[in-house]
């Protein structure tokens, strides 16, 4: 039996639009768990975070003309594959998808649910409607 290869990362990035900057604490996704646990790890990673003044530093560091502080987004990053295969994972994204709702309605959490289209080199969204491979 071969098992696939799973990836987990996480990644802070500097994302700057129209002036204004935030911080992106991307947690990367391959083939391991689905999109609802994906939810859940990016949601623990962005509680450390914010815990952590010295995590929440590390930017102002690195980047000295940035702002002290700057707004935070979560985001869960993976492959259509990872939103679309069969079984528990197809299944989960809207259960996420929702959860994700709930959180930015109900608490301002801004985390999100993205899609790396690797052949067109871009990054969307990910939403109910999002398009499914063939």
């Amino acid at each position: 039996m071969r098992v696939a290869p799973a990836l987990s990362a996480s990644e802070l990035l500097t994302q700057a639009a129209n002036q204004a900057h935030r911080l992106l604490l991307v947690e990367e996704k391959t083939m391991s768990n689905n999109a609802w646990y994906a939810v859940a790890e990016s949601l623990r990673q962005l509680k450390l975070f914010t815990a952590s003044a010295a995590a929440q530093n590390i930017m102002k560091y690195r980047h000295r003309g940035l702002p002290v502080t700057l707004p935070i987004a979560a985001v869960v990053l993976a492959p259509p594959t990872f939103y679309t295969a069969t079984g528990a994972r197809s299944r989960a994204v809207g259960p996420a998808l929702g959860l994700v709702g709930v959180l930015r309605e109900q608490l301002g959490i801004d985390l999100r649910l993205a899609i790396w289209e690797r052949a067109d080199r871009v990054i969307v969204e990910a939403t109910l409607d999002s398009p499914r491979p063939a």
